[in-house]
């Protein structure tokens, strides 16, 4: 994906579990997922749930298999000056256990209790096969896909963050193709402050 590997764009897929009745399970999904998906049609965000659902800078966007308009509401959430400034720095204490330490600043400090901060573990380069279901017989390829949703991390009352956190890299992930995302929301109304990934860790293990 052109604009994710040129910085535009930070796409995380969050793999739901609700199709799993239809004889093939989603090795991708989690329950946390649903929830997830549930909570933000709840407050608003969107009118019902659905899949395959995009959600660009925290709002319900169904018109996004039009490229022109996908294309203007990135260059629009682009224009906006973001909300915090996170940085983070990654520390490998072995292959399985990794340590980000995750820094940042709100841009209103008036708004710190209202903000929270996530890290999103994902794996490119997936695959899967289709045994059941309308997909039956496919071969899915997947990037992004999100495999842990860490947080919230809340800003103190200065507006500032600083947090160590630990992450298990688990014995299906190929730590190769795994990366590590930053996404700060206004708690209040799903608002996006700032999102930013590390670069691909895949030079840690060359």
């Amino acid at each position: 994906m052109r604009d994710a590997t040129a910085g535009r764009l930070l796409p995380l897929a969050f793999h739901v579990d609700y199709w799993d009745y239809i004889g093939w399970k989603d090795p991708f999904a989690q329950a946390a997922f649903t929830r997830r998906q549930r909570s933000f049609a709840d407050q608003g965000g969107a009118r019902t749930v659905y899949t395959p659902q995009v959600v660009v800078d925290g709002r319900d966007f169904p018109g996004w298999r039009n490229a022109s308009a996908f294309e203007a509401s990135l260059s629009s959430a682009g224009r906006r000056l973001p909300g915090a400034d996170l940085s983070m720095e990654l520390r490998l204490d072995s292959p399985s256990r990794w340590k980000v330490g995750l820094r940042g600043k709100l841009a209103d400090r008036e708004s710190s209790g209202r903000a929270v901060v996530f890290l999103a573990v994902f794996e490119n380069s997936l695959e899967t096969q289709v045994k059941a279901g309308e997909n039956s017989g496919a071969t899915l390829h997947h990037d992004y896909v999100v495999r842990d949703w860490l947080g919230p991390f809340r800003f103190g009352a200065a507006g500032a963050i600083a947090a160590q956190v630990d992450i298990e890299i688990r014995r299906d992930w190929s730590p190769r193709n795994v990366g590590i995302a930053a996404v700060a929301y206004s708690a209040a109304g799903g608002e996006i402050l700032q999102a930013m990934a590390l670069p691909s860790c895949a030079a840690l293990f060359n």
